[in-house]
């Protein structure tokens, strides 16, 4: 299966309308971490485990750094976000050990593009998987460095350059 059932699924931002379109995306609880501690958070909402897994999808290794700290014992800290090359990240190693968590890297993920692509066209043509409202802003060819400065401020939640008349 591409996806399993979560029971609690909690999204951790600083910007008020990404956690908006998380949770119109399905997450359960939304922590907004301009105004309160996530870790602390994270804890509260799981009654003190932690999660059994965190993605993070920013790059910012802050964000990194705080995710080890939201780990339940066993669980595994998914790095999605791609942090600048000379980016580093720290981490307790005997926390990690005696807790026997993980950090894994994902970056493009892991696909079986045969299977996996017809699995998500037929996600998204039943209307499980939002992918149209993923854009939200649409870009010409020649406003390419502007898009790019709205993904480093971190404005929206995804940019699309539309190429015209290609062939």
């Amino acid at each position: 299966a591409i996806y399993r059932e979560a029971g609690r699924i909690i999204a951790v931002d600083i910007a008020g309308d990404r956690l908006a379109a998380a949770e119109a995306f399905g997450a359960t609880h939304v922590v907004n971490a301009s105004i309160e501690d996530p870790i602390a958070a994270v804890r509260k909402l799981t009654g003190g485990r932690g999660a059994d897994f965190v993605f993070v999808t920013a790059g910012a290794t802050g964000a990194m750094d705080q995710s080890y700290r939201m780990l339940a014992p066993g669980g595994a800290a998914v790095l999605v976000g791609m942090a600048h090359a000379d980016a580093t990240s720290t981490f307790n190693p005997l926390e990690l050990a005696d807790s026997s968590q993980r950090i894994l890297g994902s970056k493009m993920g892991h696909s079986r593009i045969r299977e996996d692509i017809p699995c998500l066209v037929r996600l998204w043509r039943e209307g499980q998987l939002k992918l149209g409202e993923l854009v939200t802003h649409r870009h010409s060819f020649d406003e390419i460095n502007t898009a790019l400065e709205n993904v480093r401020r971190g404005v929206g939640l995804r940019h699309v350059i539309v190429m015209e008349g290609g062939g």
